[in-house]
């Protein structure tokens, strides 16, 4: 026990060395009051896109910046705060209506009754649940891999997001829930949370190492058969999400009242009291936005040709390669086999004779 603590001492001032020496400023765009969504180290500049909403998990950062001084409190009321009516609630909205945008920043910042970000996260959570009724699956939409593949069979990620709550365009053309948006919906709507995990249970979703990262409805893996396509992995920063909620939820927030010992933090907490205007500005939500998404097959039929003649006015090729050895054959009987950059077959680019290989 004595080494665990010792250990956990030695972490402690290790965290607090690295926040302490760092400095965001660097990242912030004094004209604009916004922080860049990066910088670009080959070129020495701000990248030109910005986090420039409320409803993002960048106002945890935001936050802690003000606290720390690194940027001045005008920054937060620079920020965005695009509103719309859905459901029959006044809602906040983000760019990609995703559950990490409204409610990350939960898991370390208090949530004071009445506040604009308190209805904002109510209401999230109420479209996010409307919108899985609608859709018959369970709810939960957020940032999360998906079923398509790159070359070396990993799972591709992007952000997800419902409709309407997002401003984004298109989101309707996808549809994959995440579990972790359940978690970090604990504190918000712990038993309909609970009852989400467990309908994500009851289809497969709980492994050995916890819930899988999402299930993919936006596939089937048959024309016919069962919706959604669940995906085998499991991501460390979703699972530390996840533990972080529950630890909260069990903990009397814990990990908040924690955050909230600071006194920098403590100090910048009139900025959480905010209220919802009594007439905030509203967006116009495009027409449309509730389309269902179209369900396409995992595994379709793939695209074939058939060539009987080799005298083509150029050659028709197949290529084949698993990303280290790459094949291509024409249908002159022209080829050529190659692994990484060595060549094992000796080739020559000639649409005339097209005889190598």
């Amino acid at each position: 026990a004595r080494e665990l603590l010792d250990r956990l001492n030695r972490l402690i001032k290790l965290a607090q060395a690295q926040a302490s020496g760092m400095n965001m400023s660097f990242l912030f765009d004094a004209e604009r009051r916004l922080f860049s969504i990066g910088y670009n180290v080959q070129e020495c500049r701000l990248d030109g896109s910005y986090y420039d909403f409320l409803a993002s998990e960048a106002r945890l950062a935001s936050y802690v910046a003000i606290a720390r001084s690194d940027v001045p409190n005008e920054h937060w009321f620079t920020l965005g705060r695009p509103f719309s009516v859905l459901d029959g609630r006044t809602t906040l909205l983000s760019w990609n209506g995703t559950m990490f945008e409204y409610l990350m920043p939960l898991l370390l910042k208090r949530v004071f009754s009445g506040s604009l970000l308190e209805t904002a996260y109510k209401a999230a959570v109420a479209r996010h649940i409307n919108y899985g009724k609608a859709r018959g699956i369970p709810w939960g939409i957020s940032e999360a891999a998906f079923s398509a593949l790159d070359n070396n069979k990993v799972y591709q990620y992007q952000a997800f997001g419902v409709p309407g709550l997002g401003l984004k365009r298109g989101l309707e053309q996808d549809l994959v829930v995440a579990p972790y948006a359940s978690m970090l919906a604990l504190p918000i709507a712990p038993q309909k949370a609970v009852a989400n995990l467990k309908a994500l249970e009851s289809i497969g979703m709980l492994g050995r190492f916890g819930f899988f990262d999402s299930i993919d409805y936006t596939r089937q893996r048959r024309p016919e058969g069962e919706r959604g396509v669940i995906i085998y992995a499991t991501m460390a920063h979703h699972q530390g999400m996840s533990l972080v909620a529950i630890n909260n939820f069990l903990n009397n927030n814990l990990m908040q009242q924690r955050f909230h010992r600071d006194l920098r933090v403590k100090a910048a907490e009139p900025l959480l009291y905010e209220r919802v205007p009594t007439k905030p500005q509203m967006s116009r939500i495009p027409p449309g936005y509730e389309a269902t998404p179209k369900l396409a097959p995992l595994i379709q039929a793939p695209v074939s040709g058939r060539f009987l003649t080799p005298h083509t006015a150029i050659p028709r090729t197949q290529l084949l390669s698993n990303g280290a050895l790459h094949v291509m054959v024409t249908n002159a009987g022209g080829s050529y086999c190659r692994y990484h950059e060595t060549d094992i077959t000796r080739w020559r680019s000639d649409t005339t004779r097209d005889n190598w290989g």
